[in-house]
């Protein structure tokens, strides 16, 4: 059976996102940080369940993982323009997934190897796990949709902190407009998933603001990118 142009354009835009030395490595220090944030957690403290440490790290993984969607779409918006856009943003995506997922395992053997650590029950362990993902992947998304609208990566890569933060810092100055961070900033609506039960309001604030970060800004960065004339 042939593969689909879809599926062969997100298997090699996958294959591109650990392309070289400097991906590999990149990817290497996502885990390492992960992992010892996870450890020193666990460590630190009395565990009650493996929220706690997963939280640490996913957060902390999740300031580096948005350069390699940065990288992934700016050899995009490089090339002839003739493929659509949509591989490389699902690719991100599923290499943020993985990511979240080497992590979790991560915060659980931390929780496995300290004696006063629990990993909690199977909802809690589920519900973090997935809670990562979506951690990493709204992450990426913010990565992709700035790296197909700035052309400079390094610019791209501070502009996936600077600019949620600003939003949120500025939504907390407002003071009645504060709770707005939940619903319109990463910073505010990821968190809650790696508490281990989020509830229903907090997940469908996730998903706006993953509508937003995600969606609306990579079409942004996309038709952006498809403007300019190809280096």
């Amino acid at each position: 059976m042939e593969r689909s142009p879809v599926a062969g354009g997100v298997g090699h835009w996958l294959r591109r996102s650990t392309a070289g030395t400097g991906r590999r490595w990149l990817l290497v220090a996502v885990l390492v940080v992960g992992a010892a944030a996870a450890v020193l957690v666990a460590v630190a403290a009395p565990v009650p369940t493996v929220a706690v440490p997963a939280s640490a790290a996913q957060l902390l993984m999740s300031v580096l993982v948005p350069l390699s969607g940065v990288l992934l779409a700016q050899e995009w918006a490089r090339g002839p323009g003739g493929g659509g856009a949509g591989p490389v943003v699902l690719a991100a995506a599923s290499y943020a997934a993985a990511v979240a997922l080497l992590g979790f395992a991560a915060c659980v053997v931390a929780v496995a190897l300290v004696p006063s650590a629990a990993l909690g029950g199977p909802a809690t362990v589920v519900a973090v796990a997935l809670g990562g993902i979506g951690v990493q992947v709204t992450a990426q998304l913010v990565g992709t949709g700035l790296g197909f609208l700035l052309r400079r990566p390094l610019v791209a890569f501070l502009g996936t902190v600077v600019l949620p933060l600003g939003v949120w810092l500025t939504l907390g100055a407002l003071g009645p407009l504060a709770w707005l961070r939940a619903w319109l900033t990463p910073f505010g609506a990821t968190p809650p998933l790696l508490t281990g039960s989020p509830s229903t309001p907090e997940v469908v604030a996730w998903l706006v603001v993953l509508a937003l970060w995600g969606g609306a800004l990579n079409a942004a960065g996309v038709w952006s990118a498809r403007r300019r004339p190809v280096t």
